[in-house]
């Protein structure tokens, strides 16, 4: 059976607004159209109108439309958005992944381009980029969606918690019953599967959703399950055009520039306080008696001085050699033994 009839029958219950994924990717989930609000650029909103409604025609000139409006206005992201979006029907992954990271840079909080970013990663086989960015966005995306993605990006066991949880609330609806049997398929749990989707489908179209869910879990390429839910043919793909690449406005590192900056705080000195002046006194030794000074100066003996011997000096220019003078004994006179009388 081929991906486009799959597409028209095999999820059927699954579709609202007559796309194939379980994921909301367009209408009131999805992309926004150029009439969604007020475009600031008219010429820019008239390709974007074109693009629309080639889309909705299947028409590959819908990717060339896009691409012209995003050129007129690059900074906006409902283009950008809608640019992402041809690029998936038109089955070129690649680009598409590069459309949904420019729209998030422009609108971080769009939960719109994270799960359209997601079906992108996984088409590339980016898996773990993937399920990071669900968890990221786990608040904008709903539960529905969130969980068929998950199942997607390789966690199928995470996406029947998610989905079992959900269903027992208020308000679940068939979408999300189903999503939740081809995620039970996905996890191995057939059984289970076939009583979850059997709650909406008749028992003659039970046995060809459930032929239909097997083939779909058998994948040979990373973008087959992708491709399939949306109904396309993966092709080969560069990637989006350099040209229409985001470039980040200039004001971005001029707010950055004109911060303030906040200034090391300087500490704060006290003043040096001195103490009371206070006087120093010194103790000076007492003064010899000058007849005591006279008497040790009669008994010393004077040593005569040791000759100092200087050697003769000889021209720096003619040394060759360090000479010394002859040796010479130093005798030195040892004092006079002072005599002390007896009594």
């Amino acid at each position: 059976m081929k991906m486009h009839q799959f597409t028209a029958a095999a999820l059927s219950a699954l579709v609202l607004g007559g796309t194939m994924v379980g994921c909301t990717t367009t209408g009131a989930g999805g992309i926004a159209s150029a009439g969604s609000r007020t475009m600031p650029h008219t010429e820019a909103a008239a390709w974007a109108k074109r693009a629309t409604k080639a889309m909705a025609a299947h028409d590959p000139a819908a990717v060339d439309f896009a691409e012209a409006a995003v050129a007129s206005s690059p900074g906006e992201a409902d283009y950008r958005l809608l640019l992402g979006q041809t690029y998936l029907r038109a089955g070129r992954f690649v680009s598409a992944r590069d459309a949904f990271r420019d729209v998030l840079l422009l609108q971080p909080a769009n939960g719109r381009a994270a799960l359209n970013l997601t079906l992108a990663e996984i088409a590339t086989g980016d898996w773990a980029t993937a399920r990071q960015i669900l968890t990221t966005y786990e608040r904008d995306i709903s539960p529905t969606d969130r969980g068929l993605a998950l199942a997607l990006a390789g966690d199928p066991a995470g996406a029947v918690a998610l989905l079992t949880q959900a269903a027992r609330q208020p308000g679940a609806d068939a979408k999300m019953r189903q999503n939740l049997a081809l995620s039970l398929g996905l996890a191995g749990q057939w059984p289970m599967a076939r009583v979850i989707a059997a709650a909406d489908l008749s028992p003659a179209d039970l046995d060809d959703r459930m032929q239909q869910w097997i083939a779909f879990a058998q994948p040979t390429a990373a973008s087959d399950q992708v491709a399939s839910l949306l109904g396309v043919r993966a092709v080969a793909d560069a990637g989006q055009p350099v040209a229409l690449a985001l470039v980040k406005p200039a004001t971005t590192a001029v707010a950055l520039a004109a911060a303030p900056v906040a200034e090391p705080a300087i500490a704060t000195v006290a003043a040096v306080r001195f103490g009371p002046r206070q006087e120093v006194v010194q103790d000076v030794p007492a003064a010899v008696p000058a007849r005591r000074v006279a008497k040790v100066i009669r008994r010393a003996v004077p040593v005569a001085a040791a000759p100092v011997v200087t050697p003769p000096e000889t021209p720096v220019e003619t040394t060759v050699a360090v000479r010394f003078a002859p040796r010479q004994e130093v005798v030195q006179p040892l004092p006079v033994a002072v005599a002390v009388r007896a009594g």
